[in-house]
């Protein structure tokens, strides 16, 4: 669902992007490998230069998906509201208890000083996740903008997962203007 400003959820799938970057990395591996058998010793050079290319794209996707899935699942979406964080919380938290849900939040510190609040929805194992984005010039400042994650969805058509998505959609993305 998208607003006027072009805001939507965009989805995310780790294994998919974990199994790209080893797919490449075995592509890679494989062509080393041919021109090791085709050229013979002399392409050992340029197929040295593949294996460490490979190797970086296997360290990268590990170092880099792994983590990420086993702390936010394999599949999540993401909206970047232009709002502060207290704002984007209430309103969540609002837009969820009005549907008639419990709902839990709870503040997890962070390195920036601004911490990251988890919206839990009762009953339901997906939760939001609130992260202030802090931009690098304006450091002292209070964060302009919420990295919303919605995790521990089961599945690109979960529709209770989609409905409470466009519970938060509804709230945080504008009505187009020149309809009110």
């Amino acid at each position: 669902m998208a607003g006027s400003n072009g805001a939507a959820w965009a989805y995310v799938h780790g294994w998919r992007m974990l199994f790209a970057f080893l797919g490449v990395a075995l592509v890679i591996l494989g062509i080393g490998f041919l021109l090791v058998l085709g050229a013979g010793p002399e392409g050992a050079f340029g197929a040295s230069i593949l294996l460490a290319l490979a190797v970086f794209l296997v360290l990268f996707a590990v170092l880099l998906f792994v983590p990420r899935i086993v702390r936010r699942g394999a599949q999540t979406y993401r909206l970047v509201a232009e709002r502060p964080p207290e704002e984007v919380e209430e309103m969540v938290r609002t837009v969820i208890e009005e549907r008639g849900y419990r709902v839990l939040v709870e503040a997890v510190p962070s390195r920036s000083g601004h911490p990251t609040k988890i919206v839990s929805v009762d009953g339901q194992p997906v939760r939001f996740v609130l992260t202030p984005i802090v931009r690098r010039l304006r450091r002292k400042e209070p964060p302009g903008a919420t990295d919303v994650l919605q995790i521990g969805v089961t599945g690109e058509s979960d529709p209770a997962a989609k409905d409470l998505r466009d519970l938060v959609t509804s709230r945080l993305v504008p009505p187009p203007e020149g309809s009110g």
